[in-house]
């Protein structure tokens, strides 16, 4: 079997965890692979894409778009091959930039652009992958296609394992580690509220990151008066892991939007590679995966008062930390890990392409 990644995805975005799973994985299976992708911007990506497949070999047997982009290439990819097409939006365009980020309103232009480019991905495509039943409820409802058309695969994670635990030092600072973009989804202004209401506990918040929100969140944290919080620029992928090694907890999404609660946001598959203790909002996408007090901690949807507690219940339990820290890193070794989603999903392939 040859598949072919098409698109304008990007390996190196640090939040592309999906995209670089699959593509390292299906590899390393044996999966034959060729790419078409560009980095253009603007017209100019189409132009190109098309440009650099009239030189690839068409014997390929599944054209795959790639998360990063599928929705803007799929009228494209549809004129290019007659063959399968494999979409993995992971997310809806529609969605993110009308009622999450409210980047433009529901009846505008804008908005009906970014409602078509959903709906003819979905109408172009073969299958379209997503990453929760939550989420594949909302885009069979919204965009009118069975639910037969999508597949549930996890996102997953590469295996961020902290090899080493970090010894406890006396009075050391308990450390609460979040990493992703400042959008709405996060609630990010929640986390600030919960640091000013534990500042006097000893524990310090590592946000990295920058994004829509990352001015109005500074800005809470000067009116609070948040002093126990470290803002750090976004860092290259490959820098992740020693942070999150260096952390007691690690913070899911506790955004109050809908989408928040359809989806498993990449910096959960981050903590249970790395074995650390999950805290993230309770949401039934999050429970088609995780359990609570198993293998994660969950706590209300945009609740600083009980986020709150349940960071104090695991720095004042370190047996209830580590059942946490292990039982989350068992989840991952046994559905999670890259060999694993890589397999199921070349099985689905497999199963496309007869």
């Amino acid at each position: 079997m040859k598949v072919l990644f098409f698109g304008v995805y990007n390996i190196n975005d640090t939040v592309n965890n999906r995209t670089r799973i699959l593509l390292s994985g299906l590899k390393n299976s044996g999966v034959e692979i060729e790419e078409c992708n560009t980095q253009f911007v603007s017209w100019k990506r189409y132009w190109h894409l098309a440009k650099k497949y009239r030189k690839i070999k068409k014997d390929y047997d599944i054209m795959f778009l790639a998360h990063g982009g599928a929705q803007l290439v799929a009228p494209l990819a549809r004129i290019l091959t007659r063959k399968k097409i494999v979409a993995d939006p992971i997310v809806s365009l529609y969605d993110t930039m009308v009622y999450d980020r409210k980047k433009s309103r529901r009846f505008s232009l804008k908005g009906f652009y970014y409602y078509l480019l959903d709906w003819l991905m979905v109408k172009l495509a073969d299958i379209v992958i997503l990453d929760t039943n939550e989420n594949i409820n909302y885009f069979s409802k919204n965009f009118h296609a069975k639910k037969a058309k999508f597949k549930r695969l996890f996102i997953g994670s590469e295996n961020l394992l902290c090899q080493t635990k970090e010894n406890r030092i006396p009075n050391r600072k308990f450390i609460v580690h979040f990493h992703g973009y400042f959008i709405p989804l996060h609630g990010i202004e929640y986390i600030i509220r919960v640091a000013k209401i534990l500042e006097n506990e000893n524990i310090v918040f590592r946000i990295i990151g920058r994004g829509q929100t990352y001015g109005r969140s500074r800005k809470l944290a000067d009116e609070l008066g948040a002093r126990n919080i470290i803002f750090i620029d976004p860092v290259p992928r490959s820098e992740i892991q020693k942070y999150l090694c260096d952390s007691d907890v690690v913070l899911g999404i506790f955004g109050n939007t809908d989408k928040a609660l359809r989806v498993i946001p990449n910096k959960a598959y981050d903590a249970l590679a790395a074995g650390k203790a999950l805290i993230t909002a309770d949401t039934p996408a999050i429970r088609e995966l995780l359990e609570d007090e198993k293998d994660c901690l969950l706590c209300r949807v945009a609740d600083p008062g009980d986020l709150a507690e349940k960071i104090l219940k695991l720095k004042d339990d370190p047996d209830l930390l580590e059942k946490i820290s292990n039982g989350g890193r068992k989840l991952f070794e046994k559905k999670l890990d890259q060999k694993v989603i890589s397999l199921e999903f070349k099985e689905l392939l497999e199963e496309i392409s007869i």
